[in-house]
């Protein structure tokens, strides 16, 4: 059942982790240069906020599905020793659901975090999946600051890609390298025409214009999510201006919370039903939403997945019930079948019979 108590299982190593799961609310849109309301559809995000909230709010659409992150650890410089621990552990645990198997991750940070960064990281990640450890003169830094790089895979990245990253970088210190040259080679080397690709932001931005001029050069697909720290709206204004002369983007702040914060866990009848969908999907499945899957003829029907049909009974201004009429309608042959809706007026036996799970709605 679900209730506003629920956060993401297992984020969390000590249990103080208590971020509700918010979704991401657009703002506007970005089209041939003309911003508006309407979405541009292009499958380039901006977002402004928390970078825990964000990273939370991104796992319904994009679980599972980004070929590389570039996370920048700078914005955690003033927690304490647990704060830190925690918020990292929990950042970059995210990031791992975020990514593809054959994903990988460059962890960005300073000489005061960098101890701790490597360790928390391979926490996660593992210490048998760092492909490099390496520095380079921090961009614009007149003061010689040296930034840190940890490039970990998540898990399979064939042999080949992941030696030539390792003879690339491991060990090695750079006096000149621009972070979105470097960005570029590691994206060229390792992923895909159409990867989509993430980037936490400290300054200037070092994704999107290695992404976009490698598009330019092998007539790629590649997409970019640009998340701007809480801290940094004035980059986030400016990034804006920036890339409207060079493509379509969409824009999102953090939105409001799924449930409603209080003692009955009532889901947030105000939220698009297209996010609590997506919601779902990705709670059942561990993997972002294909929002390609609407049928008119079954218009509760999430998807199937390992064999399983998931519905979602909602509509915003009434109650559903998963009944005998309801099972009528149900056209889509699977081995097992998972309802959620308000009520259930079917027996435990036909529930069963029907190989069917149940789950309130409240």
């Amino acid at each position: 059942m679900l209730s506003g108590s629920d956060t993401i299982d297992g984020i969390c190593p000590s249990g103080r982790n208590a971020a509700m799961f918010r979704t991401l609310k657009h703002e506007y849109g970005y089209t041939g240069g003309r911003k508006s309301a309407v979405y541009s559809n292009s499958g380039n995000r901006i977002m402004l906020g928390d970078t825990t909230g964000i990273l939370l709010g991104l796992l319904p659409v994009y679980a599972n599905k980004l070929e590389f992150i570039r996370l920048d650890t700078y914005n955690l410089i003033n927690e304490n020793t647990a704060g830190l621990h925690d918020r990292l552990f929990t950042n970059l645990r995210l990031s791992a659901e975020l990514l593809i198997d054959t994903g990988f991750l460059l962890v960005v940070t300073n000489k005061p975090l960098y101890r701790i960064t490597k360790k928390v990281t391979e926490q996660v990640f593992e210490n048998t999946n760092l492909i490099a450890d390496f520095t380079n003169r921090m961009c614009n830094s007149d003061a010689g600051e040296l930034q840190h790089y940890l490039l970990f895979k998540k898990r399979c990245m064939d042999v080949q890609t992941t030696s030539l990253l390792n003879r690339s970088f491991s060990g090695k210190r750079f006096s000149n390298m621009l972070p979105d040259d470097l960005v570029r080679y590691c994206v060229h080397t390792a992923c895909s025409k159409d990867a989509i690709l993430l980037n936490t932001i400290k300054g200037c931005d070092t994704m999107a214009a290695p992404i976009l001029y490698l598009n330019r050069q092998d007539n790629g697909n590649r997409k970019f999510l640009l998340l701007c720290p809480e801290n940094t709206r004035a980059d986030y204004a400016n990034l804006q201006l920036m890339l409207a002369t060079e493509t379509d983007f969409d824009c999102y702040i953090s939105g409001n919370e799924l449930f409603i914060n209080d003692s009955s866990g009532q889901l947030n009848t105000g939220l698009p039903a297209k996010q609590i969908r997506e919601y779902i999907w990705y709670t059942e499945t561990g993997v972002g939403f294909f929002d390609n899957s609407f049928s008119l003829a079954e218009p509760y029907l999430l998807g199937i997945r390992k064999n399983t049909a998931i519905y979602l009974m909602y509509e915003y201004d009434a109650r559903t019930v998963l009944n005998q009429e309801f099972l009528s309608t149900m056209q889509t042959k699977a081995g097992k079948y998972i309802v959620y809706a308000h009520e259930c007026t079917l027996s435990s036996e036909q529930l069963q019979r029907k190989k069917i799970q149940f789950k309130q709605i409240r």
